[in-house]
């Protein structure tokens, strides 16, 4: 690389902890810790490269989007704004509800990397996924809600055009 030029990508990481929440002699309250078999946490993290990029310019390869899921769906270059041939990494958190139902708890999210099967749901505010895709297309690519419990969902795609 010369003197300017720059690398675009997303580092990226995940945690996962098993719980067990133990009811106390009092039969009211609980107690939530690391679950006593498994006593483990797994995680990891990674720096995906997305190419080069232009100072001072959108980052090239990398799209985000604040984008609301309504059951009728859109794809993934819809929801970010941008045309993505080659996706290797997805991110999605649903951030508000904004369906006929109020509760936070009764909204949704539901991914499709391809074709009609949506493999993919996230339920409630807050939950969020991270998904290494092999070269997804965001133009077939697609992001819905179910009927009443549409979402507004942070998003975030890349990957390299190379």
């Amino acid at each position: 690389m010369a003197a300017g030029d720059i690398t675009v990508g997303i580092q990226y990481s995940v945690s996962a902890t098993p719980t067990e929440e133990i009811t106390l002699a009092d039969d009211v309250n609980t107690l939530k810790s690391v679950h006593s078999k498994i006593d483990k946490t797994i995680g990891g993290g990674k720096f995906l490269d997305c190419g080069s990029g232009t100072p001072g310019t959108v980052a090239d390869n990398v799209s985000h989007g604040l984008h609301d899921c309504i059951a009728a769906g859109s794809t993934f270059d819809t929801a970010t704004g941008t045309t993505n041939d080659k996706i290797n990494v997805v991110v999605c958190k649903i951030v508000e509800n904004i369906g006929s139902v109020s509760d936070d708890t009764n909204c949704d999210c539901e991914i499709a990397l391809g074709g009609t099967n949506y493999e993919i749901k996230l339920v409630g505010v807050g939950d969020s996924c991270l998904l290494p895709t092999p070269d997804v297309d965001g133009s077939s690519a697609k992001i819905r809600s179910t009927s009443t419990y549409e979402s507004r969902v942070d998003f975030l795609v890349g990957g390299d055009e190379s």
